[in-house]
């Protein structure tokens, strides 16, 4: 346990509850390395007998609903708990491969754990077994790709649902910033100001003449312009999150109509699939077809399912974390455009 969580716990323990410390305690789960394995991992797992429960365990986590930094540590240690079994024994199902298997080693068909007899072993650990026939060893490997081709093709008409139900979600999602939209009309209306001082204060009809101060008119066009500049960046920030649910919603649209493509491409691919491991498998040399080349799903997953449920509902803060650059450079550009407008109209209604 890291000298943190001792404090914590204690501090817990003595005086009650602090959420500042529990909710340090999640965020440090969730971009653990163990978590991010686990979490990535779990839909592209074959559906087996060893692994059952680890799917039921990791879906029952609600690692954003925890309260105690105790029940965070023993969260902790059930991730840390799946993770180890998910090593120890990498069931995949590489149709549904996306990437994430690369993170327990695996790279080729002959390297992923399944079941045979209720007795878990690596693919290559079978067809490698001298003492296996040539048609026991094709009969069990045909039958594990039969099932990994069912498994994949519900799996995929899931996603198809989900991502229907996830887009209309997201078609009825908004995301409001009034502090932006109020910092966009206030120097709008400043920049506005400042222009009609330029174009009609009888005071400044040497600058419209062309008779003032080359140095101060080129002082007052230039502070105008800085203000048209970053009114007009003000306004391409503000469309660009008022437009993002349109935009995250093309995306899901994009994603369905590929998806529906997916159960016709599985039924081709799987094909010459099973034939070339079953050509493998005829004598007993381990499979060295690579996984990513029979990986259908992660080439149809646009929007990962975990940022799409954390968008639909909490799209404010979504869009906060992944572009709180252009948010802070909205609030440079405010306060830059609005000082200079108001300092401009200032100055040519004083002087």
């Amino acid at each position: 346990m890291k000298q943190f969580d001792k404090t914590a716990l204690l501090f817990e323990m003595l005086l009650g509850t602090d959420m500042q410390n529990v909710n340090r305690k999640i965020e440090a789960i969730r971009v653990s390395p163990e978590y991010v394995r686990v979490a990535n991992f779990i839909p592209s797992a074959s559906s087996t007998q060893s692994l059952a429960d680890v799917r039921e365990r990791f879906d029952a986590i609600d690692i954003y609903g925890i309260l105690s930094v105790n029940k965070a540590l023993v969260i902790e240690q059930e991730i840390k708990e799946l993770d180890r079994r998910l090593s120890a024994f990498p069931s995949l199902n590489p149709y549904l491969a996306d990437g994430s298997e690369k993170k327990y080693k695996l790279r080729r068909v002959g390297q992923i754990a399944v079941e045979i007899n209720s007795e878990g072993m690596i693919v290559d650990d079978f067809v490698t077994n001298k003492g296996v026939t040539t048609s026991n060893r094709r009969k069990v490997i045909k039958s594990k790709l039969f099932n990994w081709y069912k498994e994949a093709k519900k799996g995929f008409l899931d996603h198809i649902e989900n991502s229907k139900l996830m887009l209309s979600k997201i078609r009825n999602s908004k995301i409001g910033f009034g502090s932006i939209n109020f910092q966009y009309y206030l120097l709008a209306l400043s920049t506005i100001v400042f222009l009609g001082c330029l174009l009609f204060l009888p005071s400044l009809s040497s600058y419209r003449d062309g008779t003032m101060d080359s140095n101060l008119a080129v002082l007052h066009t230039l502070a105008f312009y800085v203000c048209l500049i970053c009114a007009a960046v003000s306004a391409v920030i503000k469309a660009a999150y008022k437009t993002y649910p349109f935009r995250m919603a093309s995306k899901m649209r994009k994603q369905v109509v590929k998806q529906r493509k997916l159960v016709d491409e599985l039924a081709s691919k799987s094909y010459y699939f099973e034939k070339s491991i079953v050509d493998a498998a005829k004598a007993p040399n381990s499979i060295q077809v690579l996984i990513n080349r029979i990986a259908i799903m992660k080439h149809y997953q646009d929007v990962k399912t975990s940022e799409i449920f954390d968008y639909v509902y909490c799209e404010k803060e979504f869009y906060y974390m992944r572009f709180k650059w252009s948010l802070v450079l909205h609030c440079i550009v405010f306060a830059v455009g609005f000082i200079l407008a108001v300092v401009g109209s200032l100055y040519t209604l004083v002087f």
